[in-house]
């Protein structure tokens, strides 16, 4: 492969990681507010 035929899958690959970067830190926040959510109401 050249240089310029990498290009494309490397802009693929920044695009992947950031996208599960953010879902990642979605799901972390996500999960962060649901303890939130039972401290505040320990019964349930």
């Amino acid at each position: 492969m050249s240089s310029a035929e990498l290009i494309p899958v490397a802009d693929f690959l920044v695009d992947f990681v950031g996208a599960a970067g953010d879902f990642f830190s979605g799901l972390s926040f996500f999960l962060g507010s649901l303890d939130a959510v039972s401290a505040l109401f320990p019964a349930a």
